[in-house]
């Protein structure tokens, strides 16, 4: 399991020039201040390059390895922003906060959490393709002729 860590980590330092760079370590091993790494238009053969962010908990050391959590809408789980409806502040799904409090009381182990960003205008269509769509409508189709079907022979 460390060997493929530390290939992940080699892999995201080499293929993607533009990130935050991380802080120094102390003696442990242990990340001392910053704890989010972005990485900018990180590229994929599968979906079009989009910005990631990796949160790092406290607990955090190089050479240990901690299971990891994918989140999509990777923009709004960490950090405030100005929010897109009615252009109000939005103090973000806050989890790099509560998996931290959550760690503290003993009630989860530590990982490291993944935001993948969705594209904006595009948001809709990455998360509900339309062959799925089509495929829904035609279930819901059938279950109503269903339901119509059997309340006919009723009554």
């Amino acid at each position: 399991m460390k060997k493929v860590n530390i290939i992940l980590l080699i892999f995201f330092s080499l293929s993607c020039s533009k990130q935050k760079k991380l802080s120094i370590v102390d003696e442990n091993n242990h990340i001392l201040a910053e704890r989010y790494i972005v990485y900018n238009n990180f590229p994929s053969k599968y979906v079009i390059p989009r910005d990631i962010e990796i949160w790092l908990p406290k607990q955090y050391n190089i050479v240990q390895s901690l299971p990891v959590l994918y989140m999509f809408d990777g923009e709004s789980i960490f950090h405030g922003r100005k929010g897109w409806i009615g252009g109000q502040y939005d103090h973000g799904w806050q989890v790099d906060e509560t998996l931290d409090s959550l760690f503290v009381a003993g009630l989860t182990p530590p990982i490291i959490v993944v935001g993948i960003f969705n594209t904006g205008m595009r948001r809709a269509s990455e998360y509900m393709p339309a062959q799925p769509k089509i495929f829904i409508q035609a279930r819901i189709k059938l279950a109503d002729d269903w339901i119509k079907k059997g309340y006919k022979r009723i009554h």
